[in-house]
């Protein structure tokens, strides 16, 4: 059972499974480990982080727009960890 809280965030980030334990681990998420990101993500905006497999792991922190990350290279910071392997399951 997910927290009720999640569905009033509308932003989602959905990180590639290599990238999932470092996500996990307290690491950002790269763009090198970014599978898809919601269309019109503001800068600095609260999102849900999702495994490609619609597993919730966790929220973050929007580093960047939806634009922004477009033009990024690999290794450039998109979503900041905030909280991380918070869901039971």
């Amino acid at each position: 059972m997910l927290p009720d809280h999640i569905s009033f965030l509308r932003r989602q980030v959905w990180v590639r499974p290599a990238a999932e334990m470092q996500f996990l681990y307290g690491n950002h998420v790269l763009k090198s480990g970014l599978g898809r990101i919601t269309e019109s993500t503001a800068a600095y905006t609260g999102v849900v982080v999702y495994s490609m497999a619609d597993v919730p792991l966790g929220f973050g922190v929007a580093a960047k727009s939806t634009q922004v990350s477009r033009l990024c290279n690999a290794v450039g910071i998109l979503s900041t960890n905030l909280l991380h392997g918070c869901f039971p399951r």
